[in-house]
């Protein structure tokens, strides 16, 4: 037997179109809401909630005076920096694009700095091959190789 929380908890995930319901929670729902004036009130709440929110229309947005107060405000914001000094025909190339140094410079400084890094780990003198190598490792293993013949092969 379905309780009334547990219908009005199915009524809220699925709403009042019970085709959209689990159909192993379909005939428990139908039993209650036969029983129970108060879950019959629910599921009529509900549908005429769903009806409602299908017949509203959103109102139509004025997008002209949304475009309008952007274009205002960023008008009025204050000019700041190196670009400010400057006057704008002296950004302006002759396709209109503003063009600064910093657009040419900066992209390239940090390959510059890429390259001499490069350069640096490059030039460091190779390590010398005996310097890699353990000599207290290879003395081991040549313990280990003579003491074998001790075992006659066996190493138990």
């Amino acid at each position: 037997m379905m309780t009334y929380h547990e219908f009005t908890g199915l009524l809220d995930v699925y709403g009042a179109d019970l085709s959209r319901w689990p159909h192993d929670k379909l005939k428990p729902a139908l039993a209650l809401t036969e029983k129970d004036a108060e879950a019959r009130a629910a599921l009529e709440r509900m549908a005429g909630m769903e009806a409602a929110l299908r017949g509203h229309e959103m109102p139509q947005v004025d997008i002209s005076a949304l475009e309008n107060r952007i274009l205002a405000a960023v008008a009025d914001l204050p000019q700041s920096g190196a670009a400010s000094a400057m006057p704008p025909a002296a950004l302006r190339g002759d396709d209109g694009i503003r063009w600064r140094p910093a657009m040419f410079f900066a992209p390239s400084g940090g390959f510059l700095a890429l390259a001499l890094i490069g350069f640096f780990m490059g030039a460091q003198p190779a390590m010398k091959q005996e310097s890699l190598m353990n000599k207290v490792y290879f003395q081991t293993e040549q313990i280990l190789v003579d003491d074998s013949g001790l075992y006659d092969g066996r190493i138990f």
